[in-house]
């Protein structure tokens, strides 16, 4: 016997359990996620959630129009710099200022030189993403995977990097002050070439306040 999803949800919510041997009509896709969407908001009051993948200039796009909240989207190798970062590195100028992507996939994304300022990346992965050059002033980057990321000569000030996984990271040529490193894993293998640390605490006690190259 054939059934819609629709019907079948119906008769679900009545309380019957026992669809044996019932089979689902075809139906486009489309539909059948739209039947199932307002099932959820039935039962739990709200749209399920879905990872949004998007390009960089639907970001931006949507970014211009005021919208700030890109929580758990999906910017996996997208080129957000505006730029070629081997051809023009210093004429950036891509403002995402207070932008929030927190639990995002960013690996491999490119957002060299923009302005990230109070930006929230906290839980998402940066893993092997460029952010040279950027303004990571008061940015958010607890418990951020930034394996293998680039943030060569960007700017840290009060910059949140707590509990980041930090592992073959390159960070050269920059200045860490204000900058939270407690729980930051192997901090150690980070290149560090001409950074400056001022103020910086370890896990174990150690107060780091000189350049260091490690």
């Amino acid at each position: 016997m054939q059934i819609t999803t629709e019907k079948l949800l119906e008769r679900y919510a009545a309380g019957e359990r026992d669809f044996s041997g019932l089979e689902l009509q075809a139906e486009r896709p489309s539909d059948r996620y739209s039947i199932l969407e307002s099932y959820y908001v039935m039962v739990f009051g709200r749209k399920p959630s879905r990872r949004k993948i998007m390009d960089a200039n639907e970001l931006l796009q949507r970014y211009s129009a005021g919208e700030r909240n890109f929580t758990g989207i999906n910017l996996k190798g997208a080129n957000i710099s505006g730029s070629n970062p081997m051809e023009d590195i210093f004429v950036f100028d891509v403002d995402l200022s207070e932008i929030n992507l927190s639990g995002s996939d960013l690996t491999g994304a490119i957002l060299a030189g923009a302005n990230l300022s109070g930006a929230n990346f906290s839980n998402a992965n940066l893993s092997r993403s460029d952010l040279s050059h950027c303004n990571l002033t008061n940015v958010n980057l607890s418990y951020v995977n930034l394996s293998y990321a680039c943030l060569d000569v960007a700017k840290f000030w009060n910059t949140d990097l707590s509990n980041t996984q930090l592992y073959c990271a390159s960070i050269i040529q920059t200045q860490l002050a204000k900058t939270l490193v407690l729980g930051a894993k192997n901090f150690r293998t980070v290149d560090w070439t001409g950074t400056k640390m001022t103020n910086i605490v370890l896990d174990d006690g150690t107060i780091i306040n000189c350049d260091h190259d490690w």
